[in-house]
């Protein structure tokens, strides 16, 4: 809040600033460049600080130049920048009030539970103040400890990173910026970064259990990782030991499974299942000569002979329709539609059996 505040100060601009400012709304042409030379670039800067707070409004208008329009635009949004950072400053004042403390209670047990109460209210007082002035999505990060056992391996991690060439974890970040949104942000806050302030994000990869002989599962091998669950953390801004305490704030994670060397694979496809029937006609063969084999001339003249007898057996359906047999027609029949009396009578199959 304190450097918020100092950044505001240096926004303000002073009287022969504004002085110049209105007599260069009165006569444009009154413009002087030894008048805005010193003015121009400190609003430049104090403005670029103010947009660091959170401020998007501060973003300067004019990134270069010194000319009566970049004059007039820089000094206007200094003044409405510096109103909007004093207005959310005053609303989070409040909020930096002393919790009202009740009397302590008598019982050990109630005591502590009341002390935590009044810690969680100083905590959520502390929050809405940052997001009065920040915004809504600003969000205070508390600081941890990793545990004592921990801290070796991470700080072995650290002091030797399992990858550290920059543009494998460039490409790393930017192949996952283009399926996961939350990568993406990350990545477009490292651009605004490098941007704005003119310094590169440093990514740490970290990797444990560490194994002097794994690769890191973020890039390519080819000789993949021992057998096991390994867990690969992309630190942002390495903490300064692994043993003093640590903001962090979690951006995105994920689980995937390492390849395997070779898989066996399979093709499906969709496809409508035949219906299971009966076949609608059966023709058992049988040889005229009891040889041990067809004879292709044989086998001709028995389908010849089947379709001559199953002419001479066929029985139109006026035929069953006048007989006294028609009621016990079998079943199985298949539709008929050109008959004079019935458009569905049915047809019993035909079964032919030749024999010599």
């Amino acid at each position: 809040m304190d450097a918020l505040r100092q950044t505001l100060d240096a926004l303000v601009s002073d009287a022969p600033t504004k002085a110049a400012y209105e007599a260069l709304l009165a006569d444009a042409a009154s413009f002087d460049a030894a008048d805005w030379t010193a003015p121009l670039p400190a609003m430049r800067t104090a403005l670029r600080a103010l947009s660091l707070h959170g401020f998007a409004e501060a973003l300067p208008a004019s990134a270069f130049g010194t000319d009566g329009e970049a004059a007039r635009r820089l000094y206007d949004q200094s003044v409405e920048a510096a109103k909007i950072a004093k207005a959310r400053l005053e609303s989070a004042a409040a909020d930096f009030e002393p919790v009202p403390v009740p009397p302590a209670a008598p019982n050990p047990d109630d005591a502590a539970r009341q002390q935590r109460q009044l810690i969680d209210q100083r905590a959520e007082r502390l929050r809405s103040a940052a997001k009065s002035v920040f915004g809504t999505s600003f969000e205070i990060v508390p600081r941890f400890r990793l545990a004592a056992e921990q801290v070796p391996e991470i700080a072995a991690c650290l002091a030797a990173p399992v990858e550290t060439d920059p543009l494998k974890l460039e490409a790393w970040l930017q192949s996952l910026s283009r399926v996961r949104p939350r990568m993406a942000d990350l990545a477009l806050t490292g651009s605004w970064r490098s941007l704005s302030r003119g310094e590169e994000t440093a990514y740490v990869p970290l990797q444990v259990p560490r194994k002097l002989t794994d690769p890191w599962i973020g890039g390519g091998w080819t000789t993949p990782p021992g057998a096991g669950d390994i867990v690969s953390v992309m630190a942002v801004e390495r903490p300064s030991a692994a043993g003093d305490p640590i903001a962090a704030l979690l951006i995105d994670e994920f689980t995937e499974t390492v390849p395997a060397e070779t898989e066996t694979t399979g093709l499906s496809f969709h496809y409508d299942r035949p219906n299971a029937v009966a076949p609608q006609a059966l023709l058992l063969a049988l040889p005229p000569r009891f040889t041990g084999g067809w004879q292709w001339d044989d086998l001709v003249a028995t389908v010849i002979d089947t379709f001559d007898r199953a002419r001479m057996r066929a029985v139109e359906p006026s035929q069953l329709a006048t007989g006294p047999l028609f009621h016990a027609t079998p079943a199985t029949l298949v539709p008929f539609s050109t008959g004079w009396l019935l458009s569905t009578l049915l047809v019993a199959n035909t079964v032919a059996v030749n024999q010599s």
